[in-house]
């Protein structure tokens, strides 16, 4: 491993243990990678006061002028509250290009100095970004890895209604980021680019030529601890026990799951019960939907919960119902199996990446009412004979371990040491 006196300068423009999704794992990242190097964060200002007291080094913040607090809390407004990701992502280009500019301001004089062994970029994770120290770092032969980045998965065609409501069209507007000259500069200087999934390997490989030798696969998201196996719950009681945990956006594919429900309860199969973790834009109309279609005795909504929470669901329930049809991550459907959860997914993206057909229960991607369709084939499935989870949730627990977030710092600091003996 990288021994203690190694100097990382780590930069996470989103860097928070209060928040989830990208924030968050970004944190932890930084969190595992702190107790082995010489760590020093450099992050946004808001991010400061949740990071204040914990164990991760050397924090160094970037601090908001009052003209981009407007802009933030505009572009927030604007995208309907974080409703049309791609409104965020086009208006919030600007701030990280400032962001971008300040750490080089901070920062270049201090790489030209050699205060840093590695400079290492984790946020934002989307793929269209430019770095900031590319040239700094490429003038003094240090190396610069970027990564893990995500992104680039296309909404299927089937589902072009969600490709609309999600704000899809404004999407090509974000990708042309991916090809400003900035970003592929600093893909071509860069010394490694780790891709969080394979279709994002391949997304940077088509836009920009000649950087296979740099790309790697890691996985974006890891967890802390997997179940003993001694320790797997298999419920017992007839009534299926399903669960839901992701944001409530139409791709995330929530609705699909209580359609079927839906069904299963009409045809008179009532032994199901469904647990939706989770908030977003759609909670409103899906609570209506439940209330309408009289399946409140069925579908509890609990919105967020803690992580500790979440695990005890998943420990005691027997399936993740997460047909996700754009989904490349999928965090949820690593710590679901991490805990003896089996994930029912969508045969594609993050979630398929990171499953097998012995860890996990395949839904082919289609139209609505085919995955529907299919979601109650196979819960009916399991309605009638559980025995089959046993195997998948072993064998779950069992693939989850080298995603331990141990597993891949221990990988970032074997690419830290090769990319320095290479010099």
């Amino acid at each position: 491993m990288l021994s203690s006196n190694k100097k990382v300068l780590l930069v996470a423009q989103e860097c928070n243990p209060n928040w989830t999704s990208v924030p968050l794992i970004a944190f932890k990242y930084c969190s595992e990678l702190s107790k082995y190097v010489d760590l020093t964060l450099v992050t946004h200002s808001r991010n400061y006061n949740s990071l204040k007291g914990k164990e991760i080094g050397k924090i160094i913040q970037i601090k908001e002028s009052k003209i981009e607090s407007i802009w933030y809390k505009l572009a927030y407004y604007i995208s309907g509250c974080r409703r049309w990701w791609p409104i965020i992502h086009i208006l919030s280009y600007p701030l990280h290009i400032y962001f971008c500019k300040r750490v080089n301001k901070k920062f270049n004089s201090k790489i030209k100095k050699g205060e840093y062994d590695i400079v290492h970029i984790i946020t934002p994770i989307l793929p269209r970004y430019p770095a900031p120290l590319v040239d700094a770092c490429k003038a003094m032969g240090i190396p610069l890895v970027i990564g893990p980045c995500n992104g680039g998965l296309e909404y299927p065609k089937s589902h072009w209604g969600v490709y609309f409501k999600e704000g899809g069209p404004l999407k090509f507007v974000a990708n042309l980021f991916s090809h400003y000259k900035s970003v592929q500069h600093t893909y071509h200087n860069c010394s490694k680019i780790l891709c969080g999934s394979y279709s994002t390997k391949k997304y940077i490989e088509n836009i920009c030529r000649h950087v296979d030798s740099k790309t790697e696969y890691m996985c974006e998201n890891g967890i802390e601890n997997v179940l003993s196996l001694k320790k797997i719950r298999f419920n017992i009681e007839k009534k299926l026990k399903c669960v839901y945990v992701g944001r409530l956006v139409p791709y995330k594919g929530c609705l699909f799951v209580i359609e079927a429900i839906k069904n299963l309860i009409r045809d008179g199969r009532q032994n199901i019960e469904l647990i939706i973790i989770g908030s977003g834009p759609e909670e409103n109309y899906y609570k209506k939907i439940v209330a309408d279609y009289g399946l409140n005795e069925y579908i509890t909504f609990l919105g967020w919960q803690p992580e500790n929470v979440i695990q005890e669901y998943y420990r005691n329930f027997d399936i993740l119902t997460f047909p996700s049809i754009r989904e490349f991550g999928g965090a949820v459907v690593i710590e679901a199996m991490s805990n003896g959860c089996t994930p029912l997914i969508i045969e594609r993206g993050g979630p398929f990446e990171v499953t097998t057909e012995k860890t996990a229960i395949y839904i082919k991607i289609g139209k609505k009412d085919e995955i529907i369709l299919s979601i109650i084939k196979e819960l009916k499935e399991l309605m009638q004979d559980k025995s089959k989870l046993i195997d998948l949730s072993i064998n779950g627990v069992k693939a989850s371990k080298k995603y331990l977030w141990n597993r891949k710092i221990k990988r970032t600091i074997e690419i830290y040491n090769e990319l320095k003996e290479a010099i």
